[in-house]
């Protein structure tokens, strides 16, 4: 997997962090950077404010950015053991994030409080150890310190590298959880607000960061915040490493099986939903209701497919798209091409072979829904996003305009949700793609794929460097919370087959890049 090498100069002396590949940044009460690269400061925002002035002398009632601080509010915690670790900050977040409802009025997820902490102080909340250990401090705060907070003990810190302002410095991580969500930093509650949905496991990372941008809390681009974001929040809520700690810090807990309740893990969908992203534009003016796998691509239908490997003009309809994307993604799929629309209903529902079905409020993007009889009268398509009605965006392939991204309510609108079925890939299609494919049994195969564990990880299971975790070095966003042997491997799998078709590829890739 690809990383880059961030520099953290937030002290005197530069901090090098190796590939955490996060958006450093630093804040302040009204100005606030973002550090590339190298640590050079790239970017100012600044925000207006009551005043620019040292607060140390202002009324506890003192107004930052766009919100009021309550200075009354109370994190209960009260565990000061430093570095703080993962259990003992989702226990802080959870305390957080009731605090924060109760001084705002609002459920607040502390998924993205934990998540946005990582984001800024490294997964194991180390990346900076005077700011976060003796600073207690794991948002990167910094502002002129104000008389609320002075008397709960907070004080200036060590000064930024390019000596443009200082942190503050916090007694323990309870007075730095109540500095974070009192609104003294605006962003902050907006965000959680715009973000928090349920409250447990369900928020709007897009929306949470985005509101986070817009209010100044960071410069870097929101494309390279939401990543980190997003794999912290999962490992909040999924992580298996730290599986112990969730029930005591969020009074929930989550299976595993894919099949309990008709949940689905994203790691079964979310590869659909790249290969399917990937092939939009592909087969204009080449709809065609016959199906034969040579139409679509000039390899083998016995061998491993990458999408380079389909052919953009080739010829094909809807279920024979959905097929392509299968095959692509290294699922196992009736051999020819030999099925249709109604006929992938029957196996969801039936012998599950290839598909199985599940509820629909449990559909992520790159579940696959079916609908209809055969030819004209059904259709087929994957989803875009994860379902939310009849404005889901689907991937499509239903006329001369080829694969084309449009809502649902459009390209079934034939076919209300409530008729049709809603499937992702069985287990027994998973089992077959995964060991039945002669190619990826053969030894040059297996040579290669432990050559690329060897130099990712030397093997291991559990190493972690960043957000990239275990024996390949996977983004954690893939692995989804399931840190399991067989989830890296059959992540890794459909990895390797969506983007090189082989490991030999891949391996020759690494060779060239130093990454695959």
């Amino acid at each position: 997997m690809k990383k880059r090498i961030l520099i953290f100069s937030k002290l005197s002396l530069a901090l090098l962090v190796g590939t955490f590949s996060m958006a450093a940044t630093k804040h302040t009460g009204n100005t606030v950077f973002a550090l590339g690269e190298a640590g050079n400061t790239r970017s100012k925002c600044h925000i207006s404010t009551a005043s620019n002035s040292s607060s140390d002398n202002s009324s506890p009632s003192e107004t930052t950015g766009n919100g009021d601080a309550h200075t009354d509010v109370s994190v209960e915690y009260s565990d000061n053991t430093a570095p703080i670790g993962k259990a003992n900050a989702k226990k802080l977040a959870q305390a957080t994030a009731e605090a924060g409802k109760k001084v705002h009025g609002f459920t607040i997820d502390p998924g993205l409080i934990y998540a946005q902490w990582v984001q800024e102080s490294g997964a194991d909340f180390n990346a900076n150890g005077t700011l976060n250990n003796d600073g207690h401090n794991l948002g990167g705060l910094s502002a002129p310190v104000p008389s609320w907070l002075a008397a709960k003990g907070a004080k200036t810190g060590s000064t930024h590298a390019e000596g443009d302002g200082s942190y503050i410095y916090f007694p323990d991580y309870k007075t730095f959880a109540e500095a974070y969500v009192s609104g003294y930093y605006p962003a902050v509650p907006k965000a959680l607000k715009a973000g928090s949905k349920g409250g447990n496991g369900d928020a709007d990372i897009t929306a949470f960061v985005t509101e986070l941008k817009n209010n100044g809390y960071f410069t870097a681009e929101i494309s390279a915040y939401i990543p980190g974001v997003q794999s912290a929040y999962a490992t909040f809520y999924n992580a298996t490493d730290i599986a112990s700690d969730i029930a005591t810090a969020t009074g929930t807990g989550q299976s595993s099986e894919d099949d309990i309740c008709g949940v689905v893990s994203d790691v079964a969908t979310s590869n659909l939903q790249d290969v399917a992203k990937n092939m939009v534009g592909y087969f204009v003016g080449n709809y065609l209701q016959v199906h034969n796998p040579s139409l679509v691509s000039s390899k083998n239908d016995n061998d491993s497919w990458s999408v380079s490997d389909v052919d953009k003009n080739g010829s094909t309809d809807c279920s024979g798209f959905v097929w392509t994307v299968m095959k692509v993604a290294g699922y196992n799929v009736p051999p020819g091409m030999a099925w249709n629309t109604l006929t992938m209903a029957e196996d969801a529902k039936g012998d599950q072979k290839y598909l199985k079905t599940i509820d629909k409020s449990n559909a992520k993007a790159g579940t696959i829904v079916t609908a209809g009889g055969t030819g004209n009268a059904g259709h087929t398509v994957i989803l875009a996003e994860d379902w939310h009605g009849d404005d889901t965006l689907c991937y499509s392939m239903g006329s001369d305009e080829g694969v084309v991204e449009r809502a649902y309510k459009f390209v079934m609108a034939s076919h209300p949700a409530e008729t049709s079925t809603f499937c992702v890939p069985s287990s027994e299609s998973s089992k077959g793609s995964s060991s039945s494919d002669k190619s990826n049994n053969s030894s040059e195969e297996e040579s290669a794929k432990k050559w690329i564990m060897t130099k990712e990880s030397g093997g291991s299971y559990t190493a972690r460097n960043g957000r990239y975790y275990g024996a390949y070095q996977l983004d954690l966003a893939y692995l989804n919370g399931d840190l399991s042997k067989e989830n890296q491997d059959k992540t890794a799998e459909s990895y390797m087959r969506s983007r090189y078709g082989s490991w030999v590829k891949a391996k020759q890739f690494w060779e060239s890049n130093n990454w695959w």
